[in-house]
């Protein structure tokens, strides 16, 4: 009875112990595990540095003169300057403004005849500073127009009345004319300050030259045409 009765007791505590065990094994099994925490690394914002370009002197970039300029007569507009020998250049209004002009040494408010001129430039925009540039205008052309360049006449015709007509001649300058040839050509061909031509009665075969000048002036060169006068 004894034996039986300890063998009794083991078994009583294997029962005991083994659910115990169970419920701690069910208990680690279902028990929520944890996630791992996620790290963030926020990144400094970078920085990126500007440099900006400081002007450029215009006294160093103008060094030489403006292309020369034609009397045309009217006010002439300077738009660009050529800063070096490679034709480089700048434009008024963007790079450079023009704050005074002097002719001849005295301050003038347009560029207009001709003769040597004193820039005072302003730099502007990626420009700075003062700059005096020099500009020549030269004398222009006076365009001398003749409406009758050539006359013609039958000599029989000139042996019974002489025969008159105008040159017509335009130009922005005084104009003169001269009859060419001697005085043979003198005495039959005549030509007013105004411009009249007049053939005499009687005049002979040949072709007789007028030469019509346009004075120059200080603002225009001198021009001439040749205008003939024709007898058959």
């Amino acid at each position: 009875m004894n034996f039986a009765k300890r063998i009794a007791a083991v078994l009583l505590t294997l029962a005991l112990i083994v659910p115990v065990t169970a419920i701690s094994a069910i208990a680690a099994n279902n028990s929520p595990q944890q996630e791992p925490i996620a790290t963030t690394t926020t990144q400094a914002p970078t920085t990126q540095a500007t440099t900006t370009q400081a002007p450029q002197n215009i006294k160093s970039t103008v060094p030489y003169s403006h292309a020369d300029f034609t009397v045309t007569g009217k006010n002439l507009n300077v738009k660009t300057m050529y800063i070096d020998d490679k034709g480089t250049k700048i434009n008024k209004g963007t790079d450079f403004v023009i704050t005074k002009i002097t002719k001849n040494g005295k301050v003038v408010k347009a560029i207009k005849g001709a003769g040597k001129y004193v820039l005072t430039i302003q730099g502007i925009g990626k420009y700075a500073g003062t700059a005096n540039v020099n500009l020549t205008v030269k004398k222009g052309s006076p365009k001398l127009k003749v409406k009758v360049a050539k006359k013609t006449y039958k000599a029989t015709k000139l042996k019974k009345k002489k025969y008159s007509y105008k040159l017509k001649a335009t130009s922005k300058t005084k104009k003169t004319y001269k009859v060419l040839g001697g005085k043979y050509a003198k005495k039959h061909i005549k030509v007013s300050k105004g411009g009249k031509v007049t053939v005499a009665k009687g005049t002979k075969k040949g072709t007789y030259k007028i030469r019509v000048t346009s004075r120059a002036t200080k603002n225009y060169k001198k021009a001439t045409k040749i205008v003939k006068v024709v007898v058959k």
